[in-house]
């Protein structure tokens, strides 16, 4: 036995608690670690840290846990114990577990009023790291003294070390209204230009304003990931043509699956469908169910079935659907399982025509699913069926209009209320607002029945949240509080209005 495991045993013979801990850590590893944990702190309360830390340090030797060593760590850190905080760090299998380590001790050395931790045991940290771990809370530092040329370089640093560009790129936009693009380029030329200086200073350009230099900046760094985060920006902000030139400077084989779907997005933007559909391709398993409904609106149904996986079946029957193939769509929807699967039957059932089928489909759906908020639609449809049969194509059109589809809107429109409602719900669906709004629109003028107050309603929410124009939801929701004020919808509007 090696010396250490001696006095290891020395320490622990006289601890029946500490024995029965390490028994059960070395049979039952989950419950065995809290009854480590247990004792140790019984150990720290009777006998003190050594006698504690000496219990951790067996239950590591027995089998290696990250959280025992955290333990390790908050003991050897209240008793100021150096040596031990040193062999406990590094001790982690990856520099990341380490890092972390690293950062919480130095956040609690900020927070205490011990400084036992020497520059000389720091600087030997960074050593064996090869970079210095701190780099997040120095930017911090610089940060709270407003020492913004300060942050800029430590941010610089924390991208070139971690090489991920996710927080820093965040931290920047903070940081962007403070400092100067020559310092910026100053000090990334201290460091020799990393790759992941340029491509914050890429950024930086484009928060400034600086578009055509930030997008020049980007393509000489060759970054994929900085080229792909300035080409969502630019689709974002309809810059259609910079956001393919973008994309395009990415390698093909340095292409990630996000890339091929923004560059998907970006073709079909540009009304290219065929190079849309091949982008769609590379991307797959990503953005699959996106595919599938591009091909559907682009009329393409046949290749839909193939393509499909369990997350996508409804697409496919509804293709099967649109190809006049009901068995093999009724087949799918079966496949489905739970509420999505009996709702998409209770869909092709009515848009089948078959309405007597429907109706036991819907009952049972109640019955099974009482508050799911397909089944007051569900009820509300079957409802209107019943009461006026000639709504069946409104409601089989206002089903259909919540797949995709290549056919558009008609023009014929009945002047039943329930109709039009439908309609606009379909339009709604479709994408079509301002269409939509103005069936709404239509519907509350000519009708004074509780349809009105409903389209009323419903406008304004689509105001509110779809279109982000607060004062004409408001508007519309006053009015409907003037015609309606006993409508249950007055009732949702005035606990909504901005």
């Amino acid at each position: 036995m090696k010396p250490w495991g001696i006095v290891l045993l020395a320490l622990l013979a006289w601890s029946p608690e500490a024995d029965r801990a390490l028994r059960l850590y070395r049979e039952q590893p989950e419950q065995g670690l809290r009854a480590v944990q247990t004792a140790a702190f019984l150990l720290r309360r009777n006998q003190g840290p050594d006698s504690a830390l000496a219990l951790l340090d067996s239950a590591y030797a027995l089998r290696p846990d990250a959280r025992i060593t955290r333990w390790a760590l908050d003991l050897a850190f209240q008793g100021q114990d150096t040596q031990r905080l040193r062999r406990y760090l590094f001790r982690y299998p990856h520099e990341a577990t380490q890092e972390a380590a690293l950062s919480w001790v130095y956040l609690r050395l900020r927070n205490s009023r011990w400084r036992f931790l020497t520059a000389e045991w720091l600087d030997s940290v960074r050593t064996l790291l090869g970079h210095d771990p701190f780099g997040r809370q120095h930017y911090m530092e610089a940060l709270r003294r407003r020492d913004f040329q300060e942050a800029l370089h430590w941010l610089f640093v924390v991208a070139q070390q971690s090489h991920d560009l996710r927080w820093p790129l965040r931290e920047l936009r903070r940081l962007a209204p403070f400092v100067d693009l020559e310092d910026a380029r100053r000090i990334l030329q201290a460091l020799g230009n990393p790759r992941e200086g340029q491509a914050l200073l890429s950024r930086l350009y484009l928060l400034k304003g600086h578009r055509e230099e930030a997008y020049r900046l980007a393509r000489q760094a060759r970054d994929p990931r900085v080229l792909l985060l300035l080409a969502r920006e630019a689709l974002a902000e309809a810059e259609v043509g910079e956001a393919l030139r973008l994309l395009e400077a990415i390698p093909e084989k340095q292409r990630s699956p996000e890339a091929w779907l923004l560059l998907a997005r970006t073709y079909r933007e540009l009304g290219e469908p065929e190079q849309a559909l091949q982008a769609y391709r590379r991307a797959l398993p990503r953005g699959r169910r996106e595919f599938l409904a591009y091909l559907l609106q682009t009329g393409r149904a046949r290749q839909v079935p193939a393509l499909a996986d369990s997350g996508t079946l409804d697409l496919a029957a509804w293709a099967y659907v649109l190809l006049g193939d009901t068995a093999r769509a009724e087949s799918l929807a079966r496949q489905i399982p739970g509420a999505r699967g009996e709702a998409l039957r209770i869909r092709l059932s009515l848009l089948q025509g078959r309405v007597a089928r429907a109706d036991t489909l819907i009952r049972r759906y109640a019955l099974h699913y009482p508050e799911d908020p397909w089944t007051a639609e569900a009820l509300t449809l079957l409802d209107l069926l019943q009461t006026d049969p000639r709504l069946l194509p409104e409601i089989q059109h206002y089903l259909a209009s919540g797949f995709p589809r290549s056919d558009t809107i008609p023009d014929t429109l009945s002047p039943n209320p329930a109709a039009r409602f439908l309609r606009a719900l379909a339009a709604e669906n479709q994408g079509h607002l301002d269409q939509a709004l103005g069936l709404y629109r239509e519907l509350a003028e000519a009708d004074s029945s509780a349809w009105a107050a409903l389209a009323l309603y419903r406008a304004g929410r689509l105001y509110l949240e779809a279109i982000g124009d607060t004062l004409q939801a408001r508007t519309l929701w006053i009015t409907l509080l003037q015609r309606f004020p006993k409508s249950p919808y007055a009732v949702l509007a005035r606990s909504a209005l901005p």
